[in-house]
């Protein structure tokens, strides 16, 4: 993986991804460029309208990385210690068949799930 650590897009359309993107930047130190799946030509990304409905996606130089494994990209590229020893646990097995999993179910669920209070303003956003 190349040192950028690359752009997420994120389904627009959903107030609970659209609220954890916006998170990236406190969480962490060194998060990657954040799109908003109605921002960008998706067709130009090799990502399709259910690609992005499903998953978050890390676009980088040398791969597209969906899900779990997005997730753990990020990580990894962290300046902390703590933050990379999550993202290379996340890529290990067992872990990163657990994290997909999980990743899984909650994408499948968001819809349903207590949506979070998001005071986000994300170019190409709009709020509801």
């Amino acid at each position: 993986m190349s040192r950028n650590p690359g752009t997420l897009v994120y389904d627009g359309n959903c107030p609970f991804c659209r609220h954890w993107a916006h998170d990236l930047d406190r969480l962490f130190s060194a998060p990657p460029k954040v799109v908003s799946s109605a921002s960008v030509d998706l067709d130009a990304l090799g990502l399709s309208e259910d690609d992005v409905s499903r998953f978050v996606w890390l676009i980088t130089d040398d791969e597209h990385l969906a899900g779990a494994a997005a997730i753990a990209a990020i990580c990894r590229h962290q300046p902390q210690w703590r933050w990379r020893f999550i993202g290379h646990l996340m890529d290990t097995w067992p872990v990163s068949v657990c994290a997909e999993l999980a990743y899984r179910v909650v994408s499948k669920a968001r819809m349903i799930l207590p949506q979070p209070k998001c005071q986000c303003e994300l170019p190409g956003v709009s709020q509801s």
